[in-house]
């Protein structure tokens, strides 16, 4: 039986079958070896796009005066590189090719004589400074395959900014770091900081930057007076929301670990899987299977999956084909399982952090997952040749408008690893919030469908606050002030997956004193205007993050004018009672909670008042501070009942009582952007997400 579970999933699946000149007190020396395709704008320099097809190659570098590059990268308070500057512009001088093996002998030498005696020791912010900027003149005038050489010896020194257990593994071989490094240093400049944000990232004791300010009259129109969200027609149809499946293909029933992910030890007592590892085969059709038993299938017009197919294994042992492979197999399962009678369910999907190869790392040579996504979505008949198209122009992002019978409605799937902290080339043009056009392309469609009274539903991985820590302030601060200027007439509701928890976040409208000097300080709201909801869809995986939970899923009742929601349930089996014994879960996955029941006690609300920002902020945010049983509610909401004592050492898991712990849960609620969110957590031990 236990075979057949699986031959019926390979069954399954197979018959599924240049503008302007340089920015205003930007100092000019550092423009001199940027390259002359970038792109100026007012916040840095958009990045060079290569063809997508094939690896990256850059661009011949510039020939540098030898006087420009010394005053460049010597009038610092970072650690003088003399010998490498050297180097190189005696090369350029004497009009020298630069040697491979003289330039990489030469860096080795700078940057180790600057680690020596240090190693064991935390980097510090001079060290990583000085290391980022030879890495950077190395990859403007190397291959990429000498900068790669040049990392793997840099880690077998053990410099502290490369050095992991596996070097030559890691960095030239199956996980292919060092391309992408090589292609990182070629894009990072002095000019827009990213040197600094880097080192920070990597843990040197560098001070925080500053945010952007945002400059919005650059980026949209002035906001309609008397903006308002529509009325609702009192008609409901029915939704899905689905998150974070990180299908385990490699789960093995009856083997001592059971799931093979390094590091974590499964029992691999049962075909639907156990706390310790990602969602097995059977959980991932079983939990598809779970939403046509509990819910009649055709109620329900359209589904949402924020993200995160790919089983977080480490790179070394991952590939693209792998990870085309989990994706093909998640979404051919949606197509074979979730359909009524008008057919397939369209399901619109958003990209996560684990959904690339190196995990993590997406950027414009990403190119061969957008293209792969995007022909397969086509085909399944989810999205239209436009969208297909926009997938591949922008790196993942889409817009699907007016769904078949679903007039008014406009969704917009981000591709949140452009704003995700762990993405390497997200500290390329550092101070631009948007480098690679993701939020620009997010406007253009927003002001569209204000222009056509139409609702858009946003759907992203990562969350842009909420206290997790996982999303960059710059590009969050930018989201805010979209999120602010097209709520909540236009911006029917905003969707995250990422946490793996049932979480909600509360975007609130500016204070009066945020615009000051021409821009906004999106670190400046006020909390009496509450304007739209961020809904953090709970996973379907029960292992992997920083706590076990319950796999789950959300359902959405969905006004059929203005696309409000008006109710919400979660759906969770007890992965606990699950056993040898068990054929299949029908009957198992059981109703956690009801949104209105949970949080409005008192059933003060009209059964048709929209469950928005106002709701949730009335609800949730104001009483999760004074009401004991509202803040239980939301805690044990969070992680579908699991037992806190499972694995969890965040203060949200165990009793959060204290008028200090609470305060900083309701501050994580209410944190809409990455700054307001790290502004939460102080010294809390929270997961910072998977």
């Amino acid at each position: 039986m236990l075979f057949l579970s699986y031959l019926t999933l390979a069954l399954l699946l197979h018959c599924s079958s240049a503008l302007g000149n340089n920015p205003k007190g930007t100092d000019p020396l550092a423009w001199s070896i940027i390259d002359a395709d970038r792109i100026r704008l007012p916040y840095g320099i958009n990045p060079i796009v290569p063809s997508k097809k094939g690896p990256f190659t850059p661009p011949k570098p510039l020939s540098v005066v030898p006087k420009i590059l010394n005053e460049l990268l010597l009038k610092t308070p970072y650690k003088k590189i003399t010998t490498v500057v050297k180097h190189f512009t005696k090369a350029d001088k004497e009009g020298k090719s630069v040697s491979s093996a003289d330039s990489i002998q030469s860096i080795l030498k700078s940057l180790n004589k600057n680690v020596k005696g240090i190693k064991k020791r935390k980097m510090t912010c001079d060290l990583c400074l000085s290391a980022l900027q030879t890495l950077q003149l190395a990859a403007q005038k190397l291959s990429p395959t000498d900068v790669t050489t040049l990392i793997v010896d840099l880690c077998r020194d053990k410099h502290p900014l490369f050095h992991v257990k596996n070097c030559m593994e890691q960095y030239n071989g199956s996980a292919s770091q060092g391309p992408h490094l090589a292609k990182l240093f070629y894009l990072m400049n002095n000019a827009t900081q990213d040197h600094w944000a880097f080192c920070s990232f990597k843990g040197a004791d560098c001070p925080k930057l500053p945010v952007v300010k945002i400059k919005e009259t650059d980026w949209f129109s002035p906001k309609p007076k008397n903006s308002r969200a529509p009325l609702s027609s009192y008609n409901t149809l029915g939704v899905v929301h689905l998150s974070d499946i990180h299908l385990d293909s490699r789960y093995m029933l009856g083997s001592p670990t059971g799931c093979r992910t390094p590091g974590v030890a499964g029992t691999g007592n049962n075909r639907f899987g156990t706390y310790d590892c990602d969602s097995t085969p059977d959980l991932t059709l079983a939990a598809n299977a779970a939403i046509g038993e509990v819910k009649p299938l055709d109620e329900i017009k359209w589904a949402i999956f924020t993200g995160d197919m790919v089983n977080p294994d480490d790179d070394l042992v991952m590939s693209q084909d792998y990870v085309m492979f989990e994706e093909r197999n998640i979404f051919n399962a949606f197509q074979a399982q979730l359909k009524n009678a008008k057919g397939n369910i369209p399901v619109y999907a958003s990209l996560g952090n684990h959904d690339s190869h190196p995990e993590m790392w997406a950027n414009s040579d990403s190119s061969w997952n957008f293209d792969f996504l995007s022909d397969l979505w086509r085909k399944n008949k989810w999205i239209d040749a436009d969208a297909a198209a926009d997938v591949k122009k922008h790196f993942g992002a889409y817009a699907v408008s007016n769904p078949p019978g679903l007039k008014g409605l406009k969704v917009i799937s981000l591709n949140t690893d452009f704003w995700y902290v762990a993405n390497v080339f997200n500290y390329a043009n550092y101070t631009n919030p948007d480098p690679n056009g993701m939020l620009s392309f997010l406007i253009s469609e927003l002001t569209a469908s204000e222009k056509a009274n139409q609702r858009v539903w946003i759907i992203g991985h990562v969350p842009s606050g909420y206290g997790n820590g996982n999303a960059l302030p710059n590009p969050t601060a930018l989201f805010q002030s979209v999120v602010v200027r097209f709520s909540p007439a236009t911006i029917a509701a905003i969707f995250w997956g990422h946490t793996h928890w049932d979480q909600k976040m509360i975007y609130y409208d500016f204070a009066k004193g945020s615009w000051s000097g021409g821009a906004r300080d999106t670190s400046k709201v006020d909390y009496s205007k509450p304007l739209n909801v961020g809904w953090i869809g709970p996973s379907v995986t029960p292992g992997a993050g920083p706590t076990h939970v319950n796999p789950a899923w959300s359902y959405y009742s969905v006004d059929d004018a203005s696309y409000s929601i008006i109710n919400a349930q979660t759906y969770s089996l007890d992965i606990s009672e699950a056993s040898w014994s068990w054929l299949n879960t029908t009957g198992k996955w059981k109703q956690f909670y009801d949104a209105r029941e949970a949080y409005d006690l008192k059933n003060v609300s009209s059964k048709t008042e929209p469950l928005n920002a106002t709701w949730w902020d009335t609800y949730l945010a104001q009483q999760i501070t004074t009401n004991p049983q509202i803040a239980k509610a939301y805690f044990e909401n969070e992680l579908r009942g699991t037992s806190a004592s499972l694995k969890c050492t965040s203060t949200a898991c165990t009793q959060c009582t204290t008028t200090k712990c609470l305060k900083k849960q309701q501050c994580k609620i209410r944190a809409g952007t990455a700054e307001a969110a790290t502004a939460c957590q102080g010294n809390d031990k929270s997961p910072n997400g998977p």
